[in-house]
């Protein structure tokens, strides 16, 4: 896995040209994709 983390509560990992970022919080983790946002519907 190629990935960044900051602080433990945000985890960057480069997919090709699509970034995904994950927050990484106690109390939930959300992720959402970043560079192909034109790509999507």
């Amino acid at each position: 896995m190629i990935g960044e983390f900051y602080n433990k509560v945000i985890a960057i990992e480069l997919l090709g040209e699509t970034v995904k970022v994950c927050l990484m919080l106690p109390i939930y983790t959300h992720c959402f994709y970043a560079g192909q946002m034109n790509s999507q519907p």
